[in-house]
């Protein structure tokens, strides 16, 4: 059983590439807009999990504020937009169509 008097809280993400990356962030920018995120003492990633994670900590390492967040005017902070830019696994905006010769 663990010990809970200490008043500690931990966060895991899980793994799964991009696409785990991708939830866990949603879970982190709700837990920012609840003001819980900051709370947290212990961080554990896995995989995918692990790109938001490291990116989390090393914000809060840097003494930042947290980096991916939208505005009142909904538009969105330089390391979210560059997530939506430079995020596809594969590469960067996307790759051009490809013609099928037969």
């Amino acid at each position: 059983m663990p010990d809970t008097r200490l008043g500690l809280s931990g966060l895991a993400f899980s793994g799964g590439g991009i696409r785990s990356a991708t939830l866990n962030l949603g879970t982190m920018q709700a837990l920012h807009q609840r003001g819980t995120l900051g709370k947290i003492d212990y961080l554990s990633t896995v995989s995918g999990g692990g790109y938001i994670g490291s990116s989390l900590s090393a914000s809060q390492t840097r003494n930042e504020e947290f980096p991916f967040t939208t505005n009142s005017h909904g538009e969105e902070s330089i390391a979210l937009e560059h997530l939506r830019t430079y995020g596809n696994y594969v590469a960067a905006g996307g790759l051009p169509p490809m013609s099928c010769k037969t």
